[in-house]
This record gives structure tokens, sequence and C-alpha cells, in this order.
């Protein structure tokens, strides 16, 4: 099935699971704006469809329908910056395990101390 540029805008943001006002803001165009090209009311200008693109994470050729779907660099809807901060929240909680683990290991070597 062809969909239109509309429509598939609609798609991407869908998938992403933001409003037209959120993905406005992000993509720093008008919701009056985005709302006209997910109408087909309008078409969207060349940076206009770069910003889409890099948005959505696509490339420009999906959005205008001369290429079936595909994702940007494989991160799906995940971006470069949430992706950071899951990683430093990782690293926080490995700290927070190994000065855990360490005191376990005192407590251990304290317990069997005691038994000999």
């Amino acid at each position: 099935m062809r969909y239109t540029l509309g429509e598939r805008l609609t798609r991407l943001r869908n998938k992403k699971g933001v409003s037209q006002a959120e993905a406005a803001t992000e993509i720093g165009i008008d919701s009056s704006t985005l709302c006209k090209y997910e109408k087909n009311q309008c078409d969207p200008s060349k940076e206009a469809l770069m910003k889409l693109a890099d948005y959505y994470r696509v490339e420009i050729d999906y959005i205008v329908g001369r290429k079936p779907g595909r994702i940007v660099n494989n991160l799906d809807d995940i971006n470069r910056q949430e992706l950071l901060q899951v990683l430093e929240a990782l690293r926080e909680q490995k700290e927070i395990l190994e000065k855990q683990l360490e005191k376990i290991n005192v407590l251990i070597s304290n317990i069997e101390g005691k038994l000999i």
C-alpha cells in the first residue's frame, strides 16, 4: 500500500508516541504547519524535510515516498540523548552495586574470621 506524505508523517509520529504539538516543538516548526503536512494541505520545504527526517530518523526518500521505510542507524525510536541518559543511569547503578558488594565481602570476611 502506498501512503501519502502526510500519512507517512502521521504514522512516524504515532510510532514515536508523541502529539503533533510535541513533535512540532522538537522539530522546530509550528504545530499548524505539521498539521498541514500531515493532512497533505502543503508540502514541506527542503529544510523542513531534513528536520523531519532527522527527527524521525528516516531517509528523506522514505518521507517523500521514493523508498520503503528504513530507520537510520537502527536506533528505532530511542535518540542519542536518551541512550546517553540510560547509559549514565546504568553506570551509577553499577557503582552503587559495587560499593554494596564490597560491604558484603567485608561482612563475610568478618563472619568467617569469627568462625575460625
